[in-house]
């Protein structure tokens, strides 16, 4: 509960900082370990320290985890050339329940935006055969809206592209 509040405040929990820092370091799959690491990004995006710790945590075996890494990379908005290859990575991640880290590297994407407009041939692929249009008819799933606002969210290019290639 305390990390919410602390996501909440963004720049002004900066003095809480260091303490969420050592639980996301944490050695476990707790649920506090997930809230830091969820919470870090939003009060300090721009600092390195916190990059490092969510990459460090990309691969961890827990799929809660994994997931909370991703919606911590989604709040970051430099450094891309490292932030987006974990997301892309991640994309092919189905652990969880339904996929779940894969659907919230789909977010963390649409979060970034048009500066992940370079992934866009890569969700492309991968949602081809259930987003194309098939006898007129669209094939909806639940990945498929997740794409579409990721997708709309990068701008003209990625409107365009929706238009030219779907059902919407």
């Amino acid at each position: 509960m305390l990390t919410l509040i602390f996501s909440e405040l963004g720049k002004n929990a900066e003095p809480i900082l260091d303490e969420l820092i050592l639980c996301a370091n944490k050695d476990d799959d707790s649920d506090e370990k997930a809230a830091a690491l969820r919470t870090v990004a939003k009060i300090a995006p721009n600092d390195e320290r916190i990059l490092d710790i969510l990459i460090s945590n990309s691969k961890h075996p827990s799929y809660w985890i994994r997931k909370s890494v991703l919606d911590g990379l989604g709040e970051l908005h430099s450094s891309l050339d490292r932030v987006l290859p974990v997301l892309v990575e991640a994309l092919n991640d189905e652990d969880g329940c339904d996929g779940l880290v894969c659907d919230h590297a789909i977010e963390a994407l649409g979060k970034i935006g048009p500066s992940a407009i370079s992934t866009l041939p890569i969700l492309f692929e991968k949602f081809k055969g259930k987003i194309l249009k098939d006898e007129n008819r669209c094939i909806e799933s639940k990945d498929v809206i997740r794409y579409i606002r990721a997708v709309g969210s990068m701008g003209n290019y990625g409107k365009e592209t929706l238009k030219k290639w779907t059902c919407y």
